[in-house]
């Protein structure tokens, strides 16, 4: 997940390097290494480019210090390191520029308020959750004064906000008190777990209300996190239906530019096959789908179209060490006699915890034999979706 993060980080800002980074005269010590960085840049070597830029972003530091020149300067040198992938240095150089950006209007409240978007990201990846959350907290107190309005750099923050309480949620759900607190819940009101769990929700749903206002921006990663964030809590509260409508909408932006094999989108398939598969155990195929449950997966598309049928299907073992539902999702081909071979994990959740036993059922699966109809592509790159329920960890029996 870390590095989808760091891709995501440098594809959304690497187009958002500065041109230029300040307007009055200013020392050569510190002018000479800014253009040596601009050439290396429009010449694509960023890694030189970003070796300048840190050089004149230190003297700036030196000679100019707490300067509005000093925080552009910074904030150049941060995009560059993003770009190459070093993070804890972007993410210092970040946040000097953040804290030295004055706010003299709602432009300059805009580029604030980005800048601190953009540590708060930085800051999750790198797994500084505390460092993070300080930072939004204040970003989000001080929007008033930044004058800013609905805008897309708080909107991401929101989403930002939404992800660290999940975070302390399911923190929380895997400690000894969660057993307490389970009980506490049903007696019909929310668990400490769950009313957290909706704080990330409400924080999710503030900022897809300010995405529709934008609907050019390329925001598709924040909307996709906005609604697993809901699902999420719809899946606390065992609300099947909403959760898997919410994963559904998450998938649907996914598909436009995720491939398949990507870990985001199969972890959000995951989670959609789960709801789904609740859905179905309480309610006819045919109200769901009236109700917006989707046929198949993923989504009516099918890739090949597969003549082998499944014969026998051996359902996994419940592994003794898991501790929560989960998933595993599969791919194999398949033999002349029928027989599943190339059997591999894509994706699991919990990690690891269900992959043995996913790979032992599907080794003893039967499909239809050959047939002359058939071609290579039909009998390669099957792929399913293995579930694994336990009773009190969202409810239904072992499967």
């Amino acid at each position: 997940m870390r590095h989808q993060l760091i891709f995501f980080i440098v594809l959304c800002l690497s187009s958002r390097i500065h041109t230029k980074a300040f307007a009055d005269p200013i020392p050569d010590a510190i002018l000479i290494p800014y253009q040596a960085s601009q050439t290396e840049m429009a010449n694509k070597n960023f890694k030189a480019s970003a070796k300048h830029a840190k050089i004149a972003w230190e003297k700036s530091e030196e000679l100019l210090g707490d300067s509005e020149t000093t925080s552009n300067l910074a904030y150049n040198y941060a995009l560059l390191a993003v770009n190459q992938k070093q993070l804890k240095l972007a993410a210092t150089a970040l946040e000097r520029s953040a804290d030295l950006a004055i706010v003299k209007d709602k432009a300059s409240g805009l580029i604030r308020l980005r800048r601190e978007e953009t540590l708060a990201t930085l800051f999750i990846a790198l797994d500084k959750r505390n460092e993070a959350n300080t930072r939004i907290n204040k970003a989000l107190k001080d929007t008033d004064a930044y004058d800013v309005g609905d805008s897309l750099p708080l909107a991401k923050l929101y989403v930002h906000k939404a992800r660290l309480k999940a975070k302390k949620a399911n923190s929380i759900a895997k400690t000894a008190v969660f057993q307490t607190i389970t009980k506490a819940s049903q007696t019909g009101k929310r668990s400490a777990t769950n009313r957290i769990q909706w704080r990330s929700a409400n924080y999710a749903q503030n900022a897809l209300q300010i995405f529709k206002q934008y609907p050019e921006a390329k925001t598709d990663e924040y909307r996709v996190l906005a609604h697993k964030m809901i699902g999420f809590a719809h899946e606390r509260d065992k609300d099947w239906l909403e959760a898997t409508l919410s994963y559904q909408r998450a998938i649907n932006i996914q598909k436009a530019y995720r491939k398949f094999e990507d870990e985001a989108f199969l972890t959000t398939i995951g989670r959609w096959s789960n709801a789904r598969m609740h859905v179905l155990a309480n309610m006819g195929e045919a109200e769901a789908i009236s109700k917006g449950l989707a046929k198949g997966w993923p989504h009516d598309e099918t890739r090949v179209d597969y003549i082998a049928k499944p014969i026998k299907r051996v359902p996994p073992a419940m592994p003794t060490r898991a501790r929560s539902s989960g998933f595993s999702f599969m791919q194999f081909d398949l033999d002349d006699a029928g027989k599943p071979i190339n059997i591999e994990v894509m994706h699991s959740w919990p990690k690891k915890v269900f992959d043995k036993s996913s790979v032992r059922a599907v080794k003893k699966w039967q499909y239809t034999p050959r047939v002359s109809e058939e071609t290579d592509e039909q009998r390669q790159g099957l792929r399913t979706v293995i579930t694994y329920v336990l009773t009190g960890s969202y409810g239904g029996a072992p499967i």
